[in-house]
């Protein structure tokens, strides 16, 4: 019954009405028109029958569908072109995903498959294997290709957890977990102008592999092998910088390929394409056949240089680069093949700046061959336009660099403020045609192969390309132009040490017209200024071994230097010392050691190719002086010109004559204590002809010091000296000590053979031949000896005056003098003399002294190893008591003679130290024994209290030891004597052939009497 009524009533009501049939047109298709035929190949199902939805950003494409939820589809065979979408421009190069199992993906809204039009995509999953690329328009070849599986998507993303490889080009990339962040609204404006922004960046969690290939081989040449290492070769100190700089790669038929490996993530920023790794990361770079290059380090990134840009124009690797920056603890780049270490904890380079920095907590750490460099930092700019041409380098703070190299005369340099290096000029690209400044900043200190060291405040230069490189050489060769170095400068090598508040160097090339002489064309001798640094050898490497030996020393305020390089190595041309001038050097002179000092205000050494010059120069309260062992010269200008064999000073000065170069006794004359076995020899003969005991030894306490006020020239033969002259000396002459001056106005030495001023060994051999002293009507010529005691108590003093004397050594050494002249002498104790066979009594009043004047007309001899003297010509001597050593009398005045004078007229006259002195104690107060003889027209008058004696003979001599005067006659005529007794009358007097008497007692000792007067005076004894 309730079925019935149901049926009835509800369920008629439940059928549907009459609808009116209409016939509906056929359903739209979407046919995909030219707009992606450049992303499609002809035949391709996304150019043929498909759906297509367009987003916001992008185009769906795909052929079947299945709908989960209103905002939910399934969608396959399935395609993704973001960059084509409604809102955003049309992109040159669009991201295309394919997946041919297709996606599920759900949307902000529902969708109408049959609109055209779509919702943005809130997210999606991809199935199966998926393809993404991004074509190149440009450069279809550096396309983007990306296979990977189970890709997840949104509106701002596209990831995937699975492996995924990917092609660049020819680079080729393994790893897992990528994302792809696609370009916003935000991030679009960071894209580079002109472009079109789709992708936003790329991350990649696990790097397995990145390889990339190389056209034309690898960035720098292999280095299979090691090229020994080329000797007196200098050191190119930019071909590092020219091949890391940008240089074109060389052309190779090696292939080569560059590797990434990372621990951590990969990004890569689209916007600003940057490419950024994360721990522990390493570049390799591999050739085929050689080494392996590694660039390890924690971080780093590539900023490229808008590598879609087809208008900029590259032909370098640097011209893709914007900028690298890379860190470490440490970062290690090892590089076999540029023979290159570096160690940093950052490293920046920015191409496009022309910029690369370098630094570290721990500072940087640069190998490269020989060097090896500790760096506190390191700048290095370069222009951007020519990266392979030689920039600028700056390294601030510490540095240490140490060499291993042959062809360098370093070992280690350290500074503790900067280091600086940069072109002077244009350059060329590969090839350096400027000259190179540098600059070192900071206790500078350098260690020399040689063990020596340099120190400096600061050290700059200037370098410049080698003018002697051939076409056929490699590399860009450098060699020094100039060099400075300033504040507290010290060099202390092998070869020399200075000391100097200013170094300077310059370098040049020989002249045409002595280089024939440095390849040894040329005879000429070697330059005395050369000989001062010792020069390499023809032959031998550059690297000395440190020898025990003498080396000059050089202090001043400013030191110059002209060098000259040449093939035989460096060689001083022209060196200049300003400014509190001191060098020392030890010379061999007689055989011996000396020290050699130049002490002044200025020096200067000049090689001009045989015409060299050693002027050294005074200043203010510091004159010019040349000390070498205890001797030196002091004037206002000493120039020495080697090759003109001259020694100058040009104005008043002096000189000191060394001892070592002085005699040692009186039989070697002035020859040298050890001027060898020939002057020895020499003189053995003069030496057995000597009475025994004559033979004395010097001993020279103050050696000659010459003074004069004109100037002073040695030309190797003559050293004269002008316009007055003065000469000291101290001496002791066996037990005796002299006190001797010599005054005149003008002086000259001449050698027997000579001597070169340029070799110090031609001294050894040489010899004085005589010495001669002049003088003028202001100036006249005086030589003064005062004999001393042992105890400093003068003994005896001599004076001589003449117009000429010359000093012959040979012989045991000989004076010879032109008169009119006079002799004076002062002697302690009374002419008498010593008793024959008494003892020595120095009883004699110390107060009591014998006076001596000499005159003579022509000419004067003596005989310093026999100790006499010979005057000729008009000779007058008087003899009387002075009350000091300065008390004078003249002889011609003395015509009437008091107790104790004494006169002697000859043309003859001798006087010499008589031959018992040798052996007699040395004693102070006793009188000096003398002897003389005179020879022609003798006229001698005595008075003492036994009165006047006046006597004229031939010949006379007389003994002051034995108080004994005897005289002669001659054949035809007697000699004759008269004496007048104390109180006036007359004595004995008369003609004698010889006669001996004591001029003290006047006792007659010995008598040849022709005859007699008869009035002969009481007391007068009668002969023996």
């Amino acid at each position: 019954m309730l079925a019935f009524v149901y049926h009835v009533l509800v369920v008629a009501w439940l059928r549907p009405p009459e609808v009116e049939r209409v016939v509906l047109a056929p359903a739209r298709e979407f046919k995909v028109g030219d707009t992606l035929a450049d992303l499609f190949p002809e035949g391709a199902w996304q150019r043929e029958k498909c759906k297509r939805l367009q987003t916001a950003d992008g185009m769906l494409l795909f052929q079947n569908w299945e709908q989960s939820s209103p905002d939910q589809w399934k969608l396959w065979p399935m395609t993704v072109v973001i960059g084509r979408g409604m809102k955003s421009s049309t992109s040159e190069s669009p991201v295309v995903i394919e997946a041919n199992e297709g996606a599920e993906i759900k949307f902000t809204g529902s969708l109408d498959v049959m609109s055209g039009g779509a919702p943005p995509i809130q997210r999606g999953r991809m199935m199966g294997v998926v393809q993404i690329t991004r074509q190149n328009p440009t450069t279809p070849s550096q396309s983007l290709s990306i296979r990977t599986a189970n890709v997840g998507i949104d509106n701002q993303k596209i990831w995937t957890t699975e492996a995924i490889q990917m092609n660049l080009g020819k680079a080729r990339m393994l790893g897992r977990d990528l994302t792809i962040h696609l370009a916003t609204n935000t991030s679009a404006p960071m894209a580079a102008s002109g472009k079109t922004a789709v992708l936003d960046r790329m991350e990649l969690i696990y790097l397995e592999e990145f390889r990339m290939p190389l056209e034309n081989g690898g960035l720098w040449p292999a280095a299979t092998t090691t090229a020994p290492p080329q000797n007196n070769v200098p050191v190119d100190p930019t071909s590092m910088l020219t091949q890391i700089g940008g240089a074109t790669a060389p052309t190779t038929d090696a292939t080569a390929e560059i590797q990434l490996q990372c621990d951590g993530r990969l990004e890569y920023d689209f916007a600003i394409d940057q490419l950024m790794l994360r721990d522990s990361v390493s570049l390799i770079h591999q050739i085929d056949g050689a080494k392996t290059d590694r660039f390890d380090c924690d971080t780093i990134e590539l900023t490229f240089r808008d590598p879609s840009n087809k208008s900029i124009v590259r032909t370098s690797a640097l011209d893709w680069l914007h900028r690298i920056k890379a860190t470490g603890a440490p970062l290690a780049a090892r590089l076999p093949n540029l023979d290159l270490e570096i160690y940093a904890g950052q490293i920046d380079m920015q191409a496009s700046k022309g910029l690369v920095r370098a630094d570290g907590i721990q500072g940087i750490e640069v190998h490269r061959g020989g060097i090896h460099a500790r760096l506190e930092s390191i700048v290095y700019q370069f222009d951007p336009a020519s990266p392979g041409t030689l920039g600028a380098i700056d390294a601030r703070g510490i540095g240490i660099v140490t060499l291993d190299t042959p062809d360098v005369p370093l070992r280690r340099i350290q500074w503790r403020e900067g280091f600086k290096m940069q072109p002077l000029g244009p350059i060329r690209k590969d090839s350096i045609d400027s000259n190179i400044g540098f600059w070192i900043d900071g206790e500078v200190k350098m260690a020399l192969t040689d063990g020596g060291e340099f120190q400096s405040d600061s050290v700059e230069g200037v370098l410049k390309p080698d003018p002697r490189k051939t076409a056929n050489d490699d590399g860009n060769a450098m060699i020094p132009e100039q060099l400075a170095a300033l504040g507290n400068v010290h060099l202390d090598t092998s070869s020399i040490q200075a000391d100097t508040d200013q170094l300077r160097l310059f370098f040049v090339e020989p002249e045409p017209k002595n280089i024939g002489m440095i390849e040894g064309n040329s005879e000429e001798a070697p330059s005395s200024i050369r000989q001062l640094v010792k020069q390499p050898e023809p032959g031998t490497t550059t690297t000395q071994v440190p020898v025990a030996r003498s080396r000059p020393s050089v202090q001043g305020n400013t030191i110059t230097a002209k060098l000259v390089l040449d093939d035989g190595g460096v060689h001083a041309q022209d060196l200049s010392v300003v400014g509190s001038v001191h060098l020392t050097h030890t010379v061999q002179l007689g055989g011996q050691p000396m020290l050699a000092k130049l002490t002044g205000e200025q020096l200067r050494l000049i090689d001009g190719g045989g015409e060299d010059v050693l002027q050294l120069g005074s200043g203010v309260g510091a004159p010019a002086r040349f000390e070498i062992g205890d001797g030196y010269f002091v004037g206002p200008l000493i120039q020495i010109r080697p090759s003109d064999n001259i020694i100058w000073i040009n104005e008043a000065g002096e000189f000191r004559i060394p001892s070592q170069a002085l005699p040692n006794d009186l039989a070697d004359g002035l020859t040298g204590g050890s001027a060898g076995t020939a002057a020895g020899t020499s003189n053995t003969a003069t030496r057995a002809s000597q009475p025994s005991g004559a033979e004395s030894k010097l001993t020279w306490t103050e050696p000659p010091l010459c003074r004069w006020q004109g100037e002073m020239v040695f030309d190797g033969k003559t050293a004269t000296l002008t316009d007055g002259v003065e000469i000291t000396a101290s001496l002791v002459n066996g037990r005796e000590p002299w006190d001797v001056h010599v005054a005149g106005d003008r002086m000259e030495i001449i050698l027997h053979d000579g001597v070169q001023v340029r070799d110090l060994k031609t001294m050894k051999t040489a010899t004085v031949q005589r010495i001669d002293l002049l003088q003028s009507d202001s100036r006249p010529l005086m030589i003064q000896a005062v004999q001393r005691a042992p105890d400093g108590l003068t003994e005896s003093k001599h004076l001589l005056h003449a117009e000429k004397l010359t000093l012959v050594p040979s012989g045991g050494g000989k004076l010879f003098g032109a008169g009119p002249g006079w002799y004076r002498c002062w002697t302690r104790g009374d002419q008498s003399g010593l008793k024959p066979g008494g003892s020595a009594k120095p009883t004699v009043p110390s107060n009591l002294l014998t006076g001596i004047h000499l005159i003579f007309n022509d000419t004067m001899q003596g005989d310093i190893l026999n100790k006499s003297l010979d005057f000729m010509r008009g000779v007058r001597v008087g003899v009387r008591d002075v009350a000091s050593w300065d008390d004078t009398f003249d002889a011609q005045t003395m015509d009437a003679l008091s107790a104790g004078q004494t006169t002697l007229d000859c043309d003859h006259l001798r006087i010499g130290i008589s031959p018992e002195a040798a052996n007699r104690p040395s004693l102070a107060g006793l009188p000096t024994p003398w002897e003389t003889e005179a020879v022609g027209g003798v006229i001698f008058r005595t008075r003492n209290e036994r009165g006047l004696l006046e006597c004229s003979a031939t010949r006379a001599a007389y003994s002051a030891a034995k108080d004994m005067f005897t005289m002669h006659g001659a054949p035809n005529r007697p000699a004759l004597f008269r004496q007048q007794l104390p109180d006036g009358q007359p004595g004995p007097e008369g003609a004698v052939k010889s006669m001996s008497l004591k001029l003290k007692t006047m006792e007659v000792e010995n008598l040849q009497l022709e005859r007699l007067s008869i009035a002969a005076p009481p007391g007068m004894a009668a002969p023996q």
